[in-house]
């Protein structure tokens, strides 16, 4: 009797059954569809429809997505290099942009889209470096976006029924999904979450003010070096050890950007964390501080709503409106990013 009258457990029951009949609202009930299409394919056509509706459509007769819908897709790609999700050789067979996606660094993925020619540097350069600058005023190392025909990455090129579904039920993965499972986890939620129906979104720069608050209190802000590692005798196992088994393909990826832009400084040290230097430290800090609960990574993922906006007005700004001027728009009047620090004696 008490188990029948569990409250909690006919809560979770009632959840689950109101979960299912939502999925089946959502999707109008077309249950062999959602389990049969190959919705990754389908990306660039409902991306460009309902998100970047502003734009044109048709990039070559054979093409049902926007021009600028290769930059934008590059540029979320680019987001996930330089936080190590991906590889160079993964990047390059899932970005349309083949030639210029490799020296992923932070300010090649902040610059603005419309900008001619992108800041391209080694990699694993620092928000904080200066930009070396070539004889008329551009960048040093930059890399011309060529116009016309793109190359569309194989993920983008539908399958039959049958091979998705071999593919997405029977462990047959594809080549791109096997490194990593929040790269899959993240486009796959992209690629359901387009085929739901969705508000037409807000035009650059009549965009209403967003405000994110974040709690904080008692979790650390940014991991430092004490906390990862310990030079000990005792057998207690580093905590940065344990985060590179977990996270080794991450790791790995986050190595090799290191030593792409700083081949002559960051060593090749592996497990042995007695051997970095300071300086390495620092970027490891902030590397697993990516991967724990801190306050730097929940600010780091809010504060992505702000290049996101700037993306907007790169693609599909009203360029009719004052507002969206250069030198009058700024991303910053729309967004904004309160943290509150609860702090008691």
């Amino acid at each position: 009797v008490m188990f029948i009258t569990d409250t909690q457990l006919w809560f979770t029951v009632a959840s689950a059954v109101l979960g299912v009949l939502t999925f089946f609202a959502q999707r109008g009930c077309k249950i062999i569809t959602f389990a049969t299409e190959d919705a990754v394919a389908r990306i660039p056509e409902r991306f460009s429809s309902k998100v970047l509706a502003y734009t044109p459509t048709g990039l070559t007769d054979a093409s049902n997505f926007s021009p600028r819908f290769p930059e934008v897709w590059d540029r979320m790609i680019e987001y996930m290099r330089y936080e190590d999700k991906l590889d160079n050789n993964l990047m390059g067979d899932i970005i349309f942009q083949s030639g210029a996606g490799h020296a992923d660094l932070w300010r090649q993925s902040s610059c603005p889209l419309n900008r001619v020619a992108q800041e391209v540097r080694a990699l694993g350069g620092d928000p904080a470096d200066a930009a070396p600058r070539a004889p008329g005023g551009a960048p040093a190392g930059t890399v011309q976006r060529k116009p016309g025909r793109v190359k569309v990455p194989e993920m983008f090129r539908g399958k039959s029924a049958a091979e998705n579904c071999l593919k997405s039920y029977c462990g047959v993965r594809e080549p791109w999904w096997r490194s990593n499972s929040d790269v899959h986890w993240r486009i796959s939620a992209l690629a359901r979450g387009l085929g739901l129906n969705m508000p037409r979104p807000f035009r650059v720069p009549y965009v209403p003010g967003l405000t994110v608050l974040i709690p904080h209190y008692g979790e650390s802000i940014l991991v430092e070096k004490k906390e990862l590692f310990q030079d000990t005798q005792n057998s207690v196992v580093p905590l940065m050890h344990w985060l590179k088994q977990r996270y080794e393909n991450e790791f790995s990826s986050f190595v090799g950007r290191m030593r792409t832009g700083n081949k002559c400084s960051w060593s090749v040290s592996g497990s042995s964390w007695d051997e970095y230097t300071e300086a390495q430290w620092a970027k490891i800090g902030r590397w697993a501080s990516m991967r724990l609960q801190t306050l730097w990574r929940t600010v780091a993922g809010m504060c992505l709503y702000h290049p996101a906006l700037q993306v907007h007005h790169d693609v599909q700004a009203d360029r009719s409106s004052s507002l969206a001027q250069p030198g009058v728009w700024d991303p910053s009047d729309c967004f904004t990013c309160l943290v509150s620090m609860q702090m008691y004696d």
